[in-house]
Protein backbone atom coordinates (compact mmCIF):
# COMPACT_ATOMS: atom_id res chain seq x y z
CA UNK A 1 0.00 0.00 0.00
CA UNK A 2 1.36 3.18 -1.22
CA UNK A 3 1.32 6.69 1.13
CA UNK A 4 -1.20 8.87 0.24
CA UNK A 5 0.04 12.24 -1.74
CA UNK A 6 -0.43 15.08 -0.32
CA UNK A 7 -0.93 18.33 -2.50
CA UNK A 8 0.92 21.22 0.00
CA UNK A 9 3.77 21.13 2.05
CA UNK A 10 1.47 23.32 5.22
CA UNK A 11 -0.80 20.18 4.72
CA UNK A 12 2.18 17.40 6.12
CA UNK A 13 3.12 20.46 8.28
CA UNK A 14 0.48 20.58 9.97
CA UNK A 15 0.22 16.36 10.30
CA UNK A 16 3.59 16.74 11.96
CA UNK A 17 2.16 19.47 14.58
CA UNK A 18 -0.78 17.59 15.49
CA UNK A 19 1.32 14.40 15.97
CA UNK A 20 -0.27 12.22 13.06
CA UNK A 21 3.75 11.99 11.40
CA UNK A 22 6.44 12.02 12.87
CA UNK A 23 9.47 14.30 11.72
CA UNK A 24 11.49 10.65 11.02
CA UNK A 25 8.89 9.39 8.87
CA UNK A 26 9.06 13.14 6.82
CA UNK A 27 12.88 12.71 7.11
CA UNK A 28 12.79 9.23 5.79
CA UNK A 29 10.24 10.26 3.16
CA UNK A 30 12.95 13.04 1.76
CA UNK A 31 15.64 10.70 1.36
CA UNK A 32 13.86 7.68 -0.24
CA UNK A 33 12.77 10.68 -2.94
CA UNK A 34 16.39 12.08 -2.94
CA UNK A 35 18.19 8.88 -3.30
CA UNK A 36 15.43 7.70 -6.66
CA UNK A 37 16.18 11.24 -8.18
CA UNK A 38 12.41 12.35 -7.71
CA UNK A 39 11.49 15.88 -7.83
CA UNK A 40 9.19 15.30 -4.82
CA UNK A 41 12.14 15.66 -2.72
CA UNK A 42 11.83 19.07 -2.91
CA UNK A 43 8.26 19.10 -1.54
CA UNK A 44 9.74 17.26 1.20
CA UNK A 45 12.51 19.58 1.94
CA UNK A 46 10.27 22.47 2.38
CA UNK A 47 8.18 20.89 4.84
CA UNK A 48 11.39 19.98 6.66
CA UNK A 49 12.21 23.53 6.49
CA UNK A 50 9.16 24.55 8.51
CA UNK A 51 9.73 22.04 11.06
CA UNK A 52 12.71 23.83 11.56
CA UNK A 53 12.25 27.44 11.98
CA UNK A 54 8.48 25.70 14.17
CA UNK A 55 11.24 24.05 16.54
CA UNK A 56 13.30 27.48 16.80
CA UNK A 57 10.42 28.93 17.76
CA UNK A 58 9.73 26.97 20.10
Amino acid sequence: MAWPKYKTPDEVFQLWKDGLMTKARIQGSYFDNLRLGRKRADFYLEVLELIKKEEENM
